[in-house]
């Protein structure tokens, strides 16, 4: 009898997702990890742990909800950014004088993400706004074979004075593997105005030690009588921190959206 009453209360819902996304990388050089700045004799680079470009992706899910639980499947059309920040410091024979120069690359790869989500209402009454958690465990996958191989380079020539002279690529590559397993934690809240649920909002937390694509950065130095070459890998990490704005819509039993309710908040006539 208690199943049944549960089951009686369940409702199935789908929902769209906007995300605001924030991208975790790791550098290394010579195979030691770097974080932010790495100082050469000739030039600095800032590659930053996190980054925030072009980060808006759409996510769609299906699912159902019965008393404070939820639970439902999401795909995620993801992608990863990275920035590098070559700054250099060089002494112009025109000017007479120290130049500070600095050349900003931004790279992006795509992916999707899967995942399998439990949200628990924390507080809240029905109908009014509420407060939840969210766990989920999920899945990373790129398109491509199981292998190394290109995925598209940037380079650039940079010459500052008759005795220096530097350029800079960018080379990206797929990973060995095409899937990675994440898990995550978050929070968010349903808004209501007078009783009508009007969208969602939320934040949340994905973490993998993963990553399905790496850049590498190649640097060389080019003076009179000799020529340096700088090698730093950049992975693109499956972990990223997601501020959602969601709208969820009840798909059975059937709710129709009251749209008298939008003009309203709106102002409109």
């Amino acid at each position: 009898m208690s199943l049944g009453n549960i089951f009686s209360q369940v409702t199935y819902f789908g929902s769209i997702n906007r995300n605001y996304k924030l991208s975790f990388n790791q550098s290394y050089y010579k195979n030691s990890p770097i974080n932010g700045t790495l100082d050469f004799p000739d030039f600095s680079i800032v590659q930053p742990y996190i980054t925030f470009d072009q980060p808006k992706r759409t996510a769609i899910s299906l699912g159902l909800e019965f008393k404070d639980h939820r639970f439902y499947i999401e795909s995620l059309n993801d992608a990863v950014s990275s920035q590098s920040i070559l700054n250099v410091r060089y002494y112009d024979p025109v000017s007479n004088s120290f130049i500070n120069y600095s050349y900003d690359s931004k790279d992006k790869t795509f992916q999707k993400r899967f995942s399998l989500n439990y949200e628990y209402q924390f507080f809240g009454k029905n109908y009014k706004t509420n407060f939840f958690i969210n766990g989920s465990i999920g899945i990373c996958h790129r398109a491509g074979s199981k292998e190394i191989s290109p995925a598209g380079t940037m380079s650039s020539n940079l010459n500052f004075s008759p005795s220096l002279q530097m350029s800079f690529s960018s080379s990206a590559f797929t990973a060995v593997t095409k899937n990675a397993f994440t898990f995550g934690l978050g929070i968010g809240s349903d808004l209501f105005y007078k009783k009508h649920y009007i969208l969602s909002i939320s934040a949340r937390f994905a973490y993998s030690k993963q990553s399905l694509y790496f850049n590498e950065n190649t640097i060389k130095v080019y003076k009179p009588n000799s020529t340096q070459e700088y090698k730093i890998n950049q992975d693109f990490l499956c972990s990223g921190i997601y501020f959602g704005i969601s709208r969820n819509f009840q798909l059975f039993p059937w709710k129709p959206i009251k749209l008298k309710l939008f003009k309203k908040i709106l102002n409109l006539k």
